[in-house]
C-alpha cells in the first residue's frame, strides 16, 4: 500500500507543468506552440530564456516535493525501532554486523558464543590440549577473521586463514565458484585445528578447507559453527568423518536440529539456554549486556580448570 501511495504522489506532482502554467500567466498555451511539448526546451524557444528557467527548475523541485512529501507522510516506515516501539535489536552472531548501520538510531547487540563452543569441544574431547604447541585457530575465510583472532588471543595460541579465491566470471547457483584456498599461516603438521564460522550451509567450502587441514598434516579438525543449516543434507559429511578429514563439529542449538543431525558420531550441541537465560535477566534488571557478551575470564579458568 506504501509503495502505492508513493506512485500516486508522484503521479499527482507530475500533473503540474510548469510551462503550462507560466504561458497561462502570459496568455499563451504553450502545447499550441513550438513542438507542443511542455517541456522546458520548448518553453525557452517559445517564451525565451526565462521561461526555459523557471520551466527546468520548476520540474526539477517539482521531483523533490513528491519525494519530501512521501518521506513525511511515511516516515519511519520500515524502520522497527520507530514504526514498532522497539527500542534495541538481539542477535546471534550476525553474518555482517554492519547490518546495524540500518538502524543507527536504535540498540543493537550481537552475541556470539566462543565460551560455549570451548566448553562443548572440552567436554567431549578431553584429550584436546590448548596450548601453542597442540591447536591453532583457522579462520576459513575473510569474514571469519574476528571471531578466529578473538579466539586466538583469549586461548594464547596462533592463527591461521584461508583466502577464498573466487571467479567473479561465473554464477554457479547463484554464487560465483570457489576456484582456490590460498593458506596464511603456520605449519600444521601434527597439531589440532579448530575452524571457526558463524554457519554451515551446505558446507562444501568448509569440509574443502577441513580437507585442506589434514592435507598439510593437522592432526585433528575440529568444526565450530553458530548456525548449523547442512542444506545439502548429510552425506557429505558423514563420508568426510570416515576419511579422518574432520572429528567433530560443534553448532548452537540456536536453531532446529534434526533428529538425524543429532545422532551423528561427530556432532556436539554448544548449549545457548543459560547464556539466553541469563541475557533475558540482564536486560530485566536493565544491567549493561557487556559483561556477559565478554566471557574471556570464563574461557580462561574453564582452560585452566582443564589443565589440571
Amino acid at each position: 500500500m506504501v509503495r502505492l501511495a508513493c506512485v500516486l504522489i508522484g503521479y499527482v506532482f507530475g500533473l503540474f507543468q510548469t510551462s503550462y502554467l507560466y504561458g497561462r500567466i502570459k496568455g499563451i498555451d504553450i502545447r499550441e506552440h513550438g513542438s507542443g511539448n511542455a517541456g522546458a526546451t520548448n518553453a525557452l524557444r517559445t517564451l525565451g530564456k526565462k521561461a526555459g528557467a523557471i520551466t527546468f527548475f520548476g520540474d526539477c523541485f517539482k521531483c523533490v516535493f513528491a519525494v519530501v512529501t512521501a518521506r513525511l507522510l511515511f516516515a519511519g516506515y520500515g524502520e522497527p525501532g520507530e514504526n514498532m516501539g522497539v527500542n534495541n535489536i538481539i542477535t546471534f552472531d550476525a553474518h555482517d554486523p554492519r547490518v546495524q548501520n540500518a538502524i543507527p538510531l536504535n540498540g543493537f547487540d550481537n552475541f556470539q558464543p566462543p565460551y560455549q563452543f570451548i566448553k562443548a569441544l572440552l567436554r567431549t574431547e578431553p584429550e584436546l590440549k590448548v596450548d601453542n604447541e597442540h591447536l591453532m585457530i583457522i579462520a576459513p575465510d575473510e569474514g571469519a577473521m574476528e571471531r578466529a583472532v578473538y579466539f586466538s588471543n583469549v586461548l594464547g595460541i596462533d592463527l591461521g586463514m584461508f583466502y577464498k579465491r573466487r571467479d567473479y566470471s561465473t554464477i554457479i547457483n547463484g554464487k560465483n565458484p570457489i576456484v582456490a584456498h590460498e593458506f596464511l599461516g603456520d605449519s600444521l603438521v601434527g597439531k589440532d585445528v579448530i575452524i571457526i564460522d558463524d554457519m554451515i550451509s551446505s558446507g562444501g567450502s568448509m569440509l574443502d578447507v577441513a580437507k585442506q587441514m589434514k592435507e598439510r598434516g593437522a592432526e585433528h579438525v575440529y568444526v565450530c559453527c553458530t548456525f548449523g543449516l547442512f542444506t545439502d543434507g548429510f552425506e557429505k559429511f558423514d563420508d568426510y568423518y570416515e576419511k579422518g578429514f574432520i572429528t567433530r563439529i560443534v553448532t548452537t542449538n540456536l536453531n532446529y536440529r534434526s533428529p538425524e543431525l543429532l545422532s551423528k558420531p561427530y556432532y556436539t550441541e554448544a548449549d545457548m539456554t543459560k547464556f539466553l537465560a541469563r541475557i533475558i535477566d540482564t536486560l530485566n534488571h536493565d544491567f549493561s549486556a557487556d559483561s556477559i557478551n565478554t566471557p574471556t575470564e570464563k574461557i580462561r579458568k574453564l582452560i585452566a580448570k582443564q589443565s589440571r
